[in-house]
């Protein structure tokens, strides 16, 4: 019902708490949506109230997942008890993780989560802050100029956002370093792609793939299994172009950043190398209608 403590609380974002003897009609209301195996509880097992007369609170709570309304949540006291709001904002985490859990678009709830653990592990290098968010804008500005559907959207995102996951396992000297690394050092930094993958792979394997493959080559001569062409997944292969622009465009303590044209060249250079042919035309086409959004 429109009047009900639900319809309340999804509009004010606020807790609610009413009981029998308040005479709203919100309650009334929020009565007719409840399940009716209550009513049967109720009429089947009678408790008396602290007043002699039986009658029941109803805590509705919204259900906010990072920043989101996803639903409502009804607490139902069928003994006379009171409800207090401080007796709720104490389960509060619970009710968070409840959030989380039912949350309809939960790809896009692991998504946002994701790009907050992201921006923390690259707080730690100040010229690679934001490359992975950059590098996730990127990747679906590609994936809505080829088509692709919105669930291919959402796993290309998450997967761009997460492509860099493996470095969290490094010390911090890896990436602060103004010396140039060891070929140890560089062999370390080349696992980050099979580190990420395997601590994704519990959760989400085609994420997983993704991540593992993000530095394969389209002529085969990438890392870590020498994948060629059409071998190498898509959203993979997409990957890797916005990653190498995007670095070829940041400060780092190793190497000037170069200006966009020069990076544009320099994708060209490396087409059917490094980089699909075909998106080397799309991210091109993509710069040149602001699509990037640089």
């Amino acid at each position: 019902p429109a009047n009900s403590m639900s319809s309340w609380v999804s509009q004010s974002g606020k807790i609610l708490i009413l009981d029998s003897k308040q005479k709203d009609t919100r309650y009334d209301d929020e009565k007719k949506i409840l399940p009716h195996n209550l009513s049967a509880i109720r009429s089947a097992q009678p408790r008396p109230s602290v007043a002699g007369r039986q009658y029941t609170v109803i805590a509705t709570i919204p259900l906010v997942c990072i920043g989101n309304l996803v639903g409502v949540l009804d607490i139902v006291a069928d003994n006379g008890s009171r409800i207090a709001e401080a007796q709720i904002t104490q389960i509060t985490p619970l009710i968070n993780l409840i959030s989380f859990i039912y949350g309809k678009t939960f790809t896009e709830n692991i998504t946002k989560l994701a790009e907050i653990c992201i921006r923390f592990m690259e707080g730690r290098d100040a010229y690679t802050y934001g490359h992975s968010l950059r590098v996730a804008n990127y990747s679906v500005a590609i994936a809505k100029s080829i088509g692709l559907n919105e669930v291919q959207k959402q796993r290309l995102r998450l997967a761009a956002l997460l492509h860099d996951l493996g470095k969290i396992t490094f010390s911090d000297v890896l990436f602060t370093t103004q010396k140039s690394l060891t070929k140890l050092e560089i062999q370390l930094i080349k696992m980050h792609s099979v580190i990420g993958a395997n601590m994704i792979s519990g959760i989400n394997k085609n994420i997983s793939l993704i991540v593992r493959s993000h530095h394969e080559n389209y002529d085969g001569t990438g890392y870590p299994d020498s994948l060629k062409g059409d071998k190498i997944p898509l959203l993979s292969r997409i990957i890797t172009i916005t990653d190498a622009f995007d670095a070829m465009l940041t400060e780092r303590p190793y190497q000037t950043g170069m200006s966009i044209e020069s990076a544009i060249e320099e994708v060209k250079l490396n087409s059917g190398k490094q980089f699909d042919p075909q998106l080397v035309e799309v991210l091109i086409g993509c710069y040149q209608s602001g699509d990037l959004k640089l």
